[in-house]
């Protein structure tokens, strides 16, 4: 059986409230199959990837928040 790699990539919206400008939601997604967690994990739950990578920096997700 191969071992796949892949990293997690979180979901966040845009605020001018954070240094940062974003503020990150109890959610990623598996840069290997797509699947969303509430949490990060050592293993992809749904395809199996190991999560050893280190994601790019510009790795996430813009969610539109509706007020």
């Amino acid at each position: 059986m191969v071992t796949k790699h892949a990293y997690w990539i979180h979901h966040a919206y845009k605020t001018d409230e954070t240094i940062s400008g974003y503020i990150f939601l109890p959610k990623c997604d598996c840069s290997n199959c797509g699947y969303t967690s509430s949490m990060e994990k050592k293993v992809c739950p749904s395809c199996g990837s190991v999560m050893d990578r280190t994601a790019p920096k510009d790795a996430m997700v813009e969610d539109v928040i509706k007020e």
